[in-house]
C-alpha cells in the first residue's frame, strides 16, 4: 500500500508540473483566454480533459440522487 501511495505522489507532481508548464505566468498572458486555448494545444488538451472529468462526475453525482 506504501508503493501505491508514493506512485500517487509521483503522478501527482508530473501532473501539476505539466500544468504548470503549459499555462501562461503572467497576467498578460491570460488576457486573450479564447486566443490561448486556440494556439496553446497543451493548455487546450488539460482544459477539456478538466471539464470532460467534473462534467461526467456531477452528471453522475446528480443521478445518483435521484
Amino acid at each position: 500500500m506504501f508503493l501505491f501511495g508514493i506512485c500517487n505522489v509521483i503522478t501527482l507532481w508530473c501532473a501539476g508540473f505539466t500544468v504548470y508548464l503549459a499555462v501562461p505566468h503572467t497576467v498578460d498572458g491570460w488576457k486573450n483566454f479564447g486566443n490561448l486555448i486556440q494556439t496553446n494545444t497543451t493548455f487546450r488538451d488539460i482544459v477539456v480533459s478538466l471539464v470532460a472529468t467534473y462534467g461526467v462526475y456531477f452528471q453522475v453525482s446528480s443521478a445518483a440522487r435521484c
